[in-house]
């Protein structure tokens, strides 16, 4: 099926809704219901720190649910910018397949995974697209015959421009990043902004009305998960847990591993055992990590570094652009020693 690539004109709408009435839709039914899709559902949103034990809180989000919610956003901005069936379709299609090569436990693990097996969830995503894994190439085969395959992974590696849709893929306040930051704040016990109004600002409404507030508000929000949540020492910590189980065991390790759930990681790998018995409650009540007992570190050559992100607002600045500031910056960790068992990971 041939993707009519002629810009569609962008229309103010009324208010878009939360509703996930359209994922009802046989097309996207047909996906949801593929091998490859439903292997998501078996994979938390938030990896590691999402398998840990929580006290009154909400529970971890797969990343099926997290995709099905940025197909939502991508559905709604489409209706209220009057896109054509066939864009729409493609848009929601690229929001529902844009994690569809996550490993489980998402990030916690790839960074060192990726680099073993030379694939990251990006590219282990394309080839699960191609239809390379006998296992889940039924999603291939429902893509081949009713969508653009490569216009879609345009859209993933953020290759279109706005006129065809692909801001909502590729802009700093993207739909990926909208649905995740809300979902952690849910997760940590708070709704930290409204996505519907926040979409509205950055997608729907003219370029020279926006309120400044609602989007200050998300990339505030952006700052306190990143750093106060997702880089605490608790999450650090839970994330170090797997990388370390990995280094030390050298345990056999191939692409079907990649390709499996947290499940079979529970009989496979005992390190799973150990974050289903970790308590982040306190974490949840305060934003501050516990004190742990971590294995003793040692200096050596093979330094450990962990990436530190700012978001920094500058309020006196129009330009989205240059208002909404992201930046980088990597803080020296002495590596933990290979020669401490895993099995030592304990708490006080």
């Amino acid at each position: 099926m041939k993707l009519d690539r002629s810009p569609a004109s962008i229309k103010i709408d009324k208010q878009i809704s939360s509703d996930l009435y359209f994922i009802k839709d046989d097309v996207y039914q047909s996906i949801i219901k593929t091998n490859a899709f439903k292997r998501l559902e078996g994979i938390t949103f938030l990896g590691a720190i999402g398998l840990t034990e929580k006290v009154g809180k909400k529970k971890d989000i797969s990343r099926a649910e997290h995709s099905i919610n940025v197909a939502s956003l991508a559905n709604k901005i489409s209706k209220a910018r009057n896109y054509d069936q066939e864009l729409t379709k493609h848009l929601c299609v690229a929001g529902l397949l844009h994690d569809i090569g996550h490993f489980p436990l998402s990030h916690s693990v790839e960074g060192y995974l990726s680099k073993k097996l030379s694939v990251d969830h990006h590219a282990l995503g394309n080839l699960i697209i191609d239809g390379e894994f006998n296992h889940l190439n039924d999603l291939h085969k429902i893509l081949k015959h009713n969508f653009d395959i490569s216009f879609i992974k345009s859209l993933l590696d953020k290759e279109v421009g706005k006129d065809l849709g692909g801001d909502i893929f590729s802009s700093q306040f993207n739909i990926d990043t909208i649905d995740g930051i809300y979902q952690s704040g849910l997760f940590v016990g708070h709704k930290l902004f409204n996505k519907d109004d926040l979409i509205n600002e950055v997608f729907i409404k003219n370029c020279n009305d926006i309120n400044y507030e609602i989007l200050d508000k998300f990339w505030d929000s952006k700052n306190f998960i990143y750093n106060q949540f997702i880089h605490s020492s608790f999450g650090l910590f839970v994330d170090t847990i797997g990388e370390l189980f990995f280094k030390k065991n050298k345990c056999h390790l191939d692409m079907n591993d990649l390709l499996s759930v947290e499940k079979s990681w529970n009989k496979k790998f005992f390190f799973m055992k150990l974050l289903k018995n970790l308590d982040c409650s306190s974490l949840l009540s305060n934003y501050e990590g516990r004190n742990f007992y971590l294995p003793k570190e040692v200096n050596d050559n093979d330094e450990r570094f962990y990436k530190k992100r700012k978001y920094i607002i500058k309020k006196d600045e129009t330009c989205l652009f240059n208002r909404y500031v992201y930046l980088k910056n990597t803080e020296k960790f002495n590596n933990f020693s290979d020669k401490i068992p895993t099995e030592n990971l304990c708490l006080f």
